[in-house]
C-alpha cells in the first residue's frame, strides 16, 4: 500500500502527543550531574507523593511504570500475601491485566461488557457480593473505552469489598482528564488499591515510572516483594519534579485543551454518525463496520497515522485514538473518509461494463491495421502498467508492440467506426450495460457527484444519459492533460467549490489521479484477481472492492 510524505502522528499508545513539556528539557539541562554512581533512593519521590495527594508516605510505593505496579499487585495474590481467592476482569480492559492473570495462573473470572462496551455494573455487583475475598480490577476511565463509572457505584462495591474482605484496584493512569481521581475513597477505606502513573498527562512514558497508593498493610506487602532498586535516579528525579508548581501549571494547560480536543471530535463523529463511546480519557473509541473500518485503517496508514487497533474479537472492527494537541489532521480526515463532499466518479469498468464495446473496438483496430489479434490479457495488463487511461492511445501502443506504427489519427478514426458504428452497420456500444444499480446511484446522489473520464465529451454524455445521471462532466476534452495527471478532479472540485474528494475508478490511472489530486482513492476490481488488487493498491487506492454497488456501505 502506497504511503505519503507526511510526517507520523502516533496515536496508537496514548502517549503525550505534543511531545515532552519545556519544564522537562529544562530539568534535564540542570540535572546533568546527578549522583548516578550511587544506587537510587525511591524515598524522596515517595514522600512528595504522599504529601502531594495527603496521604503517609507508607501508604505510597513508586513503581517501574503501572506495568510493575500491576505484576507486584497478582503477585501478591499468587503467593497468597493478600489473602485473594480469585480475581474479578470486567471487560473490555487494559490488555496486560489478563494477560498478567494467565502468566501466574491465577484463578480469574471474565465479566463480559453489555452490547455498547460499557461494563456490566449488575453482573460485577453480583459476583463480587457473592465471591468473597476476591480482587476485582478496574479501569477509571476505563481503557479502551474511556468509561467513567460513578463513584456511588464504587462506594457500594467497597461496601461488599469490606463485608467480604475483598480488594478493589482501581487503576487511574487517565484520571487527569477525567477531573477526579479516587484519592478520597483510600481515606475511608483499606479495601482500595490505587495504581497512578506518569506517562500519561505528564508525558514522561520514557521514565517508566508510576505509583500505588494503599492502605500501609498492602503497601508494607508489595513494597517487600518490589526489587530494592526498581527505578532509576534520574527516573525518580523527573517524577519528583512533577509536583511542583510549573510542571502543575503545564499539566493543567495540557490536560484543558485535551478535554477541548476530546470535546470538538467526540461532537464531529457524531455529527458524521460514527457510534462513538461518551470517553472521559486522552483518547476516542468508536467501533465501525467492516468495509469501512478497512477504509479507515487504510486511509491512516496511507497518511502515516499510526492508531490502535485490536485482535480481541470482542473488540473487533473497533479504534481508540489518542487525541492530539492539534486535531487538525484528524478533523481533515474525518470529514473526508466518512463524509466526502465530492466523489468523482469514473464511467468506463465502474459504471458501464465497456468489455463488449471500447475493449472489442481495441481488438478490432488492432485487428484491422495488423492482422493479428489481442486478448484481454493484452489490453488488461497494459492498462495495468499505468498511463492508458485513453483506449486511442492504448490501441496505438498495442499496433506498435506488435510492429505497426499506425498515426494516432488513423488509430482514432478507425476506432470510432468500431465503437459508434456507421450508417450501415451498428456500433459496439450498443453492447454496453449498465454496473452500477439505481439504489446505489441514489445513495452516491446524497453527495455531490462528478463524472470523470478518458472518454470524449460526445460520449460522455451518452454514459450519464444512459445512467439517468445528472452531475458535472470532466472527459478527456475538458482537460489539457488526462489521467493520471491530477487537472480532472482538481478541476471537478473547483467547479461544484468542494474540498474532501473521493476518485472511484478501475484502473491504475484512476488511482494515481486521485493520489496526484489529494483524493481518497477506491480501486474497483471487478475480476476479483487478487494480483490486479495488489496493482491497484500499489498504484495508491485506499480500499479495493470488487463491485460500484459496494461503494453504497462505505458511505
Amino acid at each position: 500500500m502506497m504511503q505519503n510524505n507526511n510526517p507520523p502522528l502516533k496515536l496508537d499508545f496514548n502517549e503525550r502527543s505534543d511531545g515532552s513539556p519545556e519544564w522537562v528539557k529544562q530539568k534535564l539541562a540542570q540535572n546533568s550531574e546527578l549522583p548516578l554512581w550511587l544506587y537510587p533512593d525511591r524515598s524522596v519521590l515517595e514522600k512528595s507523593i504522599a504529601r502531594f495527594n495527603n496521604l503517609s508516605t507508607e501508604q505510597v510505593l513508586a513503581t517501574n511504570g503501572a506495568d510493575e505496579a500491576i505484576q507486584l499487585i497478582l503477585l501478591a495474590c499468587k503467593f497468597g500475601y493478600l489473602n485473594i481467592d480469585q480475581v474479578l476482569l470486567p471487560t473490555p480492559t487494559f490488555s496486560m491485566y489478563e494477560k498478567g492473570l494467565q502468566q501466574w495462573q491465577l484463578n480469574f473470572t471474565i465479566i463480559k461488557p453489555y452490547v455498547d462496551f460499557c461494563i456490566n455494573q449488575q453482573q460485577i455487583t453480583d459476583d463480587f457480593q457473592q465471591m468473597p475475598r476476591s480482587l476485582l480490577i478496574l479501569v477509571r476511565p476505563n481503557n479502551p473505552t474511556g468509561e467513567q463509572v460513578s463513584s456511588e457505584f464504587l462506594q457500594q462495591l467497597l461496601t461488599f469489598a469490606e463485608i467480604n474482605n475483598s480488594l478493589i484496584v482501581i487503576d487511574e493512569a487517565y484520571s487527569d482528564f477525567a477531573g477526579d481521581n479516587c484519592t478520597s475513597l483510600l481515606r475511608n477505606s483499606k479495601q482500595v488499591i490505587l495504581l497512578r502513573t506518569f506517562s500519561k498527562a505528564y508525558g514522561l512514558a520514557g521514565i517508566r515510572t508510576g505509583y500505588i497508593l494503599a492502605a500501609e498493610t498492602i503497601i508494607g506487602i508489595l513494597a517487600g516483594i518490589a526489587m530494592p532498586f526498581n527505578v532509576s535516579t534520574l527516573s525518580l528525579t523527573l517524577a519528583g519534579s512533577c509536583f511542583e508548581k510549573t510542571a502543575q501549571q503545564d499539566l493543567s494547560r495540557y490536560v484543558d485543551k485535551i478535554k477541548q480536543n476530546r470535546e470538538v471530535l467526540q461532537n464531529l463523529l457524531q455529527q458524521l454518525t460514527i457510534n462513538i463511546s461518551d470517553s472521559q480519557g486522552n483518547f476516542i473509541f468508536f467501533t465501525l463496520k467492516n468495509k469501512r473500518y478497512q477504509l479507515f485503517v487504510n486511509y491512516c496508514q496511507q497518511q502515516n497515522i499510526q492508531i490502535r487497533t485490536f485482535n480481541d474479537p470482542l473488540l473487533k472492527n473497533s479504534i481508540r485514538l489518542t487525541i492530539p494537541f492539534n486535531i487538525d489532521r484528524l478533523e481533515k480526515l474525518f470529514r473526508l473518509v466518512f463524509k466526502p463532499d465530492l466523489i468523482c466518479l469514473d464511467m468506463d469498468g465502474t459504471l458501464i461494463d465497456v468489455s463488449q464495446s471500447y475493449d472489442a473496438a481495441i481488438k478490432a483496430t488492432v485487428n484491422y491495421f495488423s492482422n493479428e489479434d489481442v486478448s484481454q490479457a493484452d489490453i488488461e495488463q497494459l492498462r495495468a502498467s499505468g498511463g492508458f487511461n485513453n483506449d486511442w492511445v492504448l490501441s496505438q501502443q498495442l499496433l506498435q508492440q506488435s510492429g505497426m506504427e499506425v498515426t494516432l489519427a488513423n488509430v482514432t478514426e478507425k476506432f470510432q467506426q468500431f465503437y459508434l458504428g456507421t450508417t450501415e452497420t451498428g456500433g459496439l456500444i450498443e453492447n454496453e450495460k449498465i454496473l452500477v444499480s439505481q439504489q446505489t446511484l441514489e445513495q452516491l446522489q446524497n453527495t455531490t457527484l462528478a463524472i470523470v473520464t478518458g472518454r470524449p465529451g460526445a460520449e460522455a454524455k451518452m454514459g450519464c444519459d444512459r445512467l439517468e445521471l445528472n452531475c458535472e462532466v470532466i472527459s478527456i476534452d475538458d482537460v489539457a492533460i488526462g489521467k493520471p495527471d491530477a487537472e480532472s478532479i482538481l478541476k471537478a472540485r473547483n467547479i461544484t467549490r468542494t474540498e474532501n474528494c473521493w476518485m472511484v475508478g478501475d484502473n491504475v490511472d484512476d488511482m494515481q489521479a486521485a493520489v496526484n489530486a489529494q483524493a481518497l482513492a477506491i480501486g474497483i476490481n471487478s475480476s476479483g484477481s487478487l494480483e490486479y488488487e495488489k496493482i491497484l493498491y500499489e498504484a495508491g487506492a485506499t480500499l479495493v472492492i470488487n463491485d460500484i454497488n459496494d461503494v453504497e456501505i462505505l458511505l
